[in-house]
C-alpha cells in the first residue's frame, strides 16, 4: 500500500514494521529456498521484509541504502575476515549479514577503510533501515534546524534503544556516524 500522505516521525518510529514497509518502497527479499547460516530471527526478517531500496543506483554518489541480496546459500563477501551473505550495498560498502554471529558489516572496496559494525543482527538492521528510508525522506526538506535534529536525536535514540550494541559497543558507530554526519 503506498500512502499519498507522507508519514510524520512519529509514525516512523511508533509504527508496526509490517506498516512501515508497506508505504510503498521496493525491496530485495530472502527467497523461500535459501538457508543462510543465521538466526531463524534474522531470516524471517529478511524474507518477510527485506532489505529497502532508498534510491534506484543508490542515488547521487551511490550513497544510499540498495537492497540487493545474494542468491544462493553460502556467504559471497569473503574478504577482511569475514564470511557474509550480502545484503546489498550502501556509503560505498556491501553490506552483508555475518554467518554465525548475524552482526551486519559494512566491508569497504577500499582498503584503507575499515570494516563498519552495522547492527548486531539482521533483524534489527531490517527494522532500523526500513523506518531510517522514511525519516530521512521527512528530514531532507526541513528547513528548521531546531526540529531537524530534534528528530535526528530521536531517531538515534530510537536506534540506541532497539539496538544495544549501537549504544553499548563503540564498534558499532556506523547509524550514529550516519545520523550525526547529516
Amino acid at each position: 500500500m503506498n500512502r499519498d500522505v507522507p508519514p510524520t516521525l512519529e509514525e516512523c518510529l511508533a509504527a508496526p514494521l509490517a506498516q512501515v514497509v508497506s508505504w510503498g518502497l521496493p525491496a530485495s527479499r530472502l527467497g523461500e529456498e535459501q538457508r543462510w547460516n543465521i538466526a531463524e530471527e534474522d531470516s524471517l526478517a529478511l524474507r518477510e521484509y527485506g532489505i529497502a531500496v532508498f534510491e534506484e543506483g543508490g542515488g547521487r554518489g551511490g550513497i544510499q541504502l540498495v537492497g540487493s541480496l545474494q542468491s544462493g546459500n553460502d556467504p559471497s563477501i569473503r574478504r577482511r575476515g569475514v564470511e557474509a551473505y550480502s545484503l546489498g550495498s550502501y556509503w560505498r560498502r556491501e553490506i552483508g549479514v555475518v554467518a554465525d554471529s548475524g552482526e551486519v558489516v559494512g566491508v569497504p572496496d577500499d582498503d584503507t577503510l575499515g570494516l563498519s559494525y552495522i547492527n548486531s543482527s539482521a533483524a534489527l538492521f531490517v527494522d532500523i533501515s526500513w523506518r531510517w528510508a522514511f525519516v530521512r525522506r521527512i528530514l531532507i526538506g526541513v528547513e528548521d534546524y531546531e526540529y531537524l535534529y530534534d528528530s535526528l536525536g530521536r531517531f538515534q535514540q530510537y536506534a540506541q534503544t532497539v539496538d544495544s550494541a549501537i549504544r553499548d559497543d563503540l564498534r558499532f558507530a556506523w547509524w550514529n556516524g550516519v545520523i550525526e554526519g547529516w
